[in-house]
């Protein structure tokens, strides 16, 4: 089935077409609890209480390269821990199937501006024009590392450095055939002190 993953600012589209007729869906990718507010995964801090964000200050702004892309977990379904993701994707292997990258600026290290950054300067890319038939996560970074380090000619998706990771969240396992509505990220943690958080969310897939 043809079920293509489209990022427009925030939002999932998918198209699936039947003999003389075509099924058209959209679902909204939400970078937290709501449309309206962000996930704690994006304003974690490290042990000294210093924003992760805050390593990306540079002349114009607090800048840094945002990453979407889909994780194919395989066959199993895990739940939407991160301790059982890691578990899954330990035992069975994850990949990578699909990414977009994009520099992301934002004048403060106001949540509100950091949403409203992201929805006007994402665009609406395509993640993926096959949907798996496998169970996948959509996972968005924020990183120091380039888009030209992270979207190579020769086609592949290297391994995010969870060293340069400053900001992740991630959806629960889904099957893409079967999505419909809104589908939100989140970061597994108590408080925003949650700097391994995001190295593990990053780290995630082989």
């Amino acid at each position: 089935m043809k079920l293509p993953i489209i990022a427009a600012a925030a939002a999932l589209a998918a198209a699936s077409g039947f003999a003389a007729c075509t099924e058209h869906r959209t679902v909204t990718l939400l970078f937290g609890p709501t449309d309206t507010t962000l996930t704690v995964g994006f304003t974690c801090k490290d042990d000294s209480g210093a924003l992760l964000l805050a390593r990306t200050l540079g002349p114009s702004g607090y800048t840094f390269q945002l990453v979407l892309e889909t994780v194919d977990l395989g066959k199993t379904l895990p739940g939407c821990r991160g301790e059982e993701l890691l578990a899954s994707c330990g035992k069975h292997g994850c990949k990578r199937i699909g990414r977009f990258c994009a520099t992301v600026t934002v004048p403060t290290m106001d949540s509100v501006a950091i949403l409203a950054a992201l929805h006007a300067q994402l665009g609406h890319p395509t993640l993926i024009a096959d949907a798996p038939s496998d169970p996948v996560i959509v996972r968005a970074v924020a990183t120091q590392q380039s888009c030209d380090a992270l979207m190579p000619a020769d086609g592949t998706y290297p391994k995010l450095d969870p060293d340069l990771a400053v900001g992740c969240a991630y959806s629960c396992p889904v099957v893409l055939d079967d999505l419909r509505g809104t589908l939100g990220m989140a970061l597994d943690t108590l408080d925003d002190q949650c700097e391994a958080e995001v190295q593990s969310c990053a780290g995630l897939g082989s």
